[in-house]
């Protein structure tokens, strides 16, 4: 597993299904954030990018580029990973923004 500080994080590149390219949490986190500001009342916290179950994607395409330990397996059982530490590396990357 690659370890990375929440800085390194934010600009490493990988694979991020919901954006269809390979790319970075920090441009991920600004297109979401954009689609929060351009959607406004009709954001959805349950599809916020078109997709529910958009943060364990998020997880698996993370696993996938060796940045967290876990499973990808289909369907995804969130046991596969885990979830506490994802949800600290994310909010150490959006400390970092």
């Amino acid at each position: 597993m690659i370890s990375l500080s929440s800085k390194q994080l934010l600009d490493y590149k990988f694979y991020i299904t919901a954006l269809e390219e390979k790319s970075t949490l920090r441009n991920y986190f600004k297109t979401l954030l954009r689609t929060l500001w351009n959607e406004s009342d009709g954001f959805s916290g349950k599809r916020p990018l078109g997709n529910s179950g958009w943060e364990t994607q998020l997880a698996m395409d993370m696993i996938e580029a060796d940045l967290l330990e876990g499973e990808y397996n289909e369907p995804w059982d969130r046991d596969d990973y885990d979830e506490v530490r994802f949800n600290n590396m994310i909010r150490g990357c959006i400390n970092e923004l």
